[in-house]
Parts: structure tokens; C-alpha cells; sequence
């Protein structure tokens, strides 16, 4: 029989009230404490769904009628319009008919006059009873009856006027009982489209209010998430989600608000941590001066990026200008050799950054060589699967010679570059490099205002050039095998043209000594012997051998 504790939830004029019992442990006396349960936020409901479907129902109840009202009034639109065509039919018959009735008047007029004519012609044919009254009477008589047969029909036609007149005036009345009517179905479509707009109104004010509902929520789900996680950092489920679970059994929402109350109780029975709370601290500092630190590099970013643009600009337009050039000189040289060539800058693709952006992908940048050896075929980009090995010597020749003038390097060095050609466009890149290579600079302020040297490195030559009797042309023949020199000193003009005097001599001995042996053949000497002289011309023809192959 000994008191208990208890807890009571219940509601009065939508309001929530918990109203919990206690005992207390030094005399045993209950006590009785009412405490106000405020409305529900992360599980609240939202806009009233009855008033939402009943809002949604008169807007298409509204939208029905207007689709009616439309209908309606198109159809008298229609009958409108044919009453407006046959108005205006019986218009232009009416007008047609009152000149009708103008003729009719002025025919009547006209019988007056012939009536008096008449009988002025009666009198006169009083006193004349000959044949010329006779005459005149008859002609009088049918013009008498012609008249009286159009005043005949002019009459009927007139009977026909009154009668169209009389029909369009019907007309008129019901045409404008019908504007009538439409003026009073636009002022039932005008208040229908005004309830319309309300209830759209109040459709869209709820649906708004929806929305910042749902944001609410969606906000306050987002901290509740961030403040106590569903999972923890290994992804298993954490004990909230189990009680969160739990909170499943509550079928009615005072029951979630009680459990809501009982959880909000026991998270203000939480004691704080000082260490927690200062690592909190610590850590949301720590992430301002991140963020300022991210903007300021974001600001460096900025401006280094603003600065490239400005230098690739100058870049770009500094790098067209040289392809500019060499591409003139290109043509000119190939022209030269009846062919045709031109220089492309390929570009890569554009990489934006910043407002104006640049073309950064430089990786992809280059020089496009084209050419053409045949006046009907089109430009071809140079490459090995398109052009020979000489078409390629030659263009490759002509684009070095054209890059010449914008080089600062003092020399160049090409190996073999006239194999392959044919003798004619070898004489003609020959030339061309000669000329390019011995020509003045035109100033002498540029690093690039000089011709430089160029070696030209190659097993052969052709002959007869004649571009090598120029002055500034210096030919080396580097002689390379087993029969050279041992060291470059051994090298003595004078003892070499005397080792091939006597070599010559000792040759025309040794002629001479053959022709005589030979004679004493035929004289019928028998067997050759050998004699001292002819040992010693022959040991002197082999050191001549010797001689001539060193």
C-alpha cells in the first residue's frame, strides 16, 4: 500500500502538459509537479494535409470551370461571329435595297411627269383627231404601261427591303442580347479566375511554408547528425540508433514528445567535459585559420594566374609574329624549287582560368609543315607516311633556312642533308644555303642580326658547283683509313712531290728494262735470268707501290 511514482501526459486546447509525481524519501508525502511539453519541431507534421487536398481540390474545381467557361465562350464567340456575317450580309442588302429605292423614286418621278405629259397630250388630242394623235396616244399608252410595270416591281422590291430591314433589326436585337450574355459569362470568368488566384495564392503560400518546413528539418536532421551520429567512424551502428529505433513503439505523438522530454532530461543530466570542450575549441580555431589561410591563396592564385595570362598574351602574339615570318620566307623558298609550303601554328586546346582564360595546354602546341609538290594536289602535312625521303630532306632544308634569320645561336650543323635528292633540287638547296649563310646582316642591334655559320657535313658533293667559288665558302676534306698519316706533323708538301718524281722515275726504269727483256724473247733467247739491275728495279717498283697506296 505504499505510494508510488507516476508520470501523466495529456492535452487541453492543443497544448501539452506533463504532469509527474514524486515521493520524497524523508517523510514519504508525494509531491505533484506540471510542466508545459512545447510543440513538436523535428517530428512535427508540417502543413495540415485535410487543408492541403481541400486547397488542392478547389483549385481544380476552379480550374474545371474555367476550362467550361472557356468553352462556352468560344461557342458563343462562334454564334457571334456568323450572327456579325449574316448582320453584315443583311447590311449590304439593305444599302443595296434603299438604291433600289432611290431608282424606284426617281422612276416614280419620272411616270408623274409622263402622267402630266399624258394628259397634256389628251388635251392636245382633242383638238387634233387626225393620225398623228393617234400615233402619239399609242406611243403614250405603252410608255404608260412600261412605267406602271417597273413601278410594279420597284414596289415589290421595296416590299422585299422592308422585309430584310426588318429581319436585320431582329437580327441587331439578338446579336446584342448575346453581347449581353458574353459581357455577363466574362464577368463570371473574370470571378472565377479571381477565386482561382486565391486559392493558387494560398496553395502557393502553403507549399512555401512546406518548404521552409522541410529545410527546418532538413537543417535540424544535418545537426542532429553532426552532434550525435547514427554510425560511428567504423560504420557500425551506434547506441542512439538503437534507441532511435526503439522510439518506433510510440504510436502517438504525445508519446514521442514524452520520450523526447525524458531524453532532453537526461542529456541536461550530462556533466560537461572542460577537456572536450577546450579541444572543441582548439579545433574550431585551428579550421578559422585554415580558411584564412585558403583565402589568401586562393587571392595569391588569383593574381599569379592573372599575371600568366598577361605574359602568355605577349607570348601568343610574339610567337605569331615569328610564325608570320618564317612562314613568308618558307613560301619563298619553296616557290624557288616550283613547289609550295606554308607554316601553321597549331595550338592546344583552351584551358580557362579566371574570366578571360588562356590557352594553357602547351604540351600540345607546335609547328604544322605543309607542302605540296604538284600544282593540282592539295597541302599536306609533313610526315613519313605522306612524303619521300628527298620531298622531306627538301622541305626540312627550306624550313632551317627559313628559321635561319630568327636563330641567335652563332653556328648550326647539319649531317648528310642532301641525301636523297635529286642533282637538281640539290644544287638548288645548295645554293640556297650559301646564300643564306653568307648574306650581311641587315643591323647590327638584334642578338639575331648575323648570318652565322653553317657546316654542312656530307660523304659527297656534286660537281661543278658554282656557289663554292664564293670567298666566305671554306671546304675541309677530313681523310680518314689504314693508308693515312700517323700524326699530322708527318705532313711535307716538298717530300711528297719528290717521292712521286722519283717514284715516276724509278717507274720508267723499270719500263724500260721490261720492253728490253721482252726483245731479247723474240731474239730466241732461251730462259729469263734474273740480274742484280732488274732485282733492284723490281724491289723499287714494289716500295713505288707502296708509296702511291700511302
Amino acid at each position: 500500500n505504499k505510494l508510488k511514482a507516476y508520470c501523466i501526459f495529456t492535452s487541453v486546447n492543443r497544448k501539452s502538459f506533463k504532469y509527474t509525481s514524486s515521493i520524497s524519501r524523508y517523510n514519504g508525502k508525494s509531491s505533484l509537479r506540471v510542466d508545459d511539453i512545447p510543440p513538436a519541431q523535428m517530428l512535427s507534421t508540417g502543413a495540415d494535409p485535410a487543408k492541403k487536398q481541400d486547397a488542392q481540390n478547389r483549385l481544380a474545381n476552379a480550374q474545371g470551370k474555367i476550362a467550361e467557361l472557356n468553352k462556352e465562350i468560344e461557342k458563343i464567340q462562334s454564334e457571334s461571329d456568323e450572327l456579325t456575317r449574316v448582320s453584315q450580309e443583311a447590311k449590304a442588302r439593305h444599302e443595296e435595297a434603299h438604291l433600289e429605292l432611290v431608282a424606284l423614286k426617281k422612276k416614280h418621278d419620272m411616270v408623274l411627269r409622263m402622267q402630266r405629259k399624258l394628259d397634256e397630250a389628251k388635251d392636245s388630242a382633242k383638238e387634233d383627231f387626225g393620225a398623228k394623235k393617234r400615233g402619239l396616244l399609242k406611243e403614250i399608252m405603252n410608255r404608260m404601261k412600261s412605267s406602271i410595270s417597273a413601278v410594279e416591281q420597284r414596289s415589290e422590291r421595296q416590299s422585299q427591303l422592308m422585309a430584310t430591314i426588318m429581319k436585320s433589326s431582329g437580327i441587331k436585337i439578338a446579336q446584342e442580347a448575346i453581347i449581353m450574355e458574353e459581357r455577363l459569362s466574362r464577368a463570371a470568368l473574370l470571378e472565377a479566375r479571381q477565386a482561382t488566384q486565391d486559392a493558387q495564392e494560398r496553395y502557393t503560400e502553403i507549399s512555401h511554408r512546406l518548404k521552409k518546413l522541410k529545410k527546418k528539418a532538413t537543417d535540424m536532421m544535418k545537426k542532429a547528425q553532426e552532434t550525435a551520429p547514427l554510425k560511428d567512424e567504423d560504420g557500425n551502428d551506434t547506441p542512439l540508433k538503437e534507441e532511435l529505433e526503439n522510439l518506433e513503439n510510440c504510436e502517438t505523438v504525445e508519446m514521442a514528445e514524452g520520450a523526447l522530454a525524458e531524453a532532453q532530461s537526461k542529456i541536461d543530466s550530462i556533466v560537461a567535459n572542460p577537456d572536450a570542450l577546450r579541444q572543441y575549441n582548439d579545433v574550431e580555431e585551428e579550421i578559422e585559420t585554415t580558411k584564412e589561410h585558403l583565402e589568401n591563396m586562393a587571392d595569391l592564385k588569383t593574381a599569379k594566374v592573372r599575371n600568366i595570362q598577361e605574359k602568355a598574351r605577349s607570348w601568343e602574339a610574339a610567337l605569331d609574329n615569328s610564325c608570320t615570318k618564317i612562314g613568308i620566307l618558307f613560301s619563298k623558298y619553296m616557290a624557288e624549287l616550283s613547289c609550295a609550303g606554308q607554316i601553321k601554328l597549331k595550338k592546344g586546346l583552351t584551358e580557362t582560368s579566371g574570366e578571360d582564360g588562356f590557352q594553357g595546354n602547351f604540351a600540345e602546341w607546335g609547328i604544322e609543315i605543309q607542302v605540296k609538290f604538284r600544282e593540282k594536289s592539295k597541302f599536306e602535312t609533313l610526315s613519313a607516311q605522306r612524303q619521300s625521303g628527298g620531298e622531306r630532306s627538301v622541305s626540312t632544308i627550306m624550313y632551317l633556312m627559313a628559321l635561319q634569320n630568327l636563330m641567335v645561336s652563332p653556328f648550326r650543323c647539319v649531317d648528310e642533308i642532301n641525301q636523297g635528292l635529286d642533282e637538281r633540287n640539290e644544287r638548288l638547296v645548295f645554293k640556297r644555303i650559301v646564300h643564306n649563310s653568307t648574306q650581311r646582316p641587315h643591323s647590327t642591334e638584334s642578338s639575331t642580326s648575323h648570318s652565322g655559320q653553317y657546316f654542312l657535313i656530307t660523304p659527297k658533293l656534286l660537281p661543278n658547283l658554282t656557289d663554292m667559288e664564293e670567298e666566305a665558302v671554306t671546304c675541309h676534306i677530313v681523310t680518314n683509313g689504314p693508308y693515312t698519316l700517323d700524326t699530322p706533323l708527318d705532313w711535307n708538301l716538298d717530300e711528297i712531290v719528290e717521292r712521286k718524281k722519283r717514284e715516276r722515275t724509278e717507274t720508267g726504269e723499270a719500263n724500260q728494262e721490261k720492253v728490253k727483256t721482252e726483245e731479247e724473247d723474240v731474239d730466241g733467247v732461251s730462259g729469263v735470268h734474273e740480274t742484280p739491275e732488274a732485282n733492284e728495279s723490281g724491289s723499287s717498283a714494289k716500295r713505288s707501290k707502296r708509296r702511291r697506296r700511302s
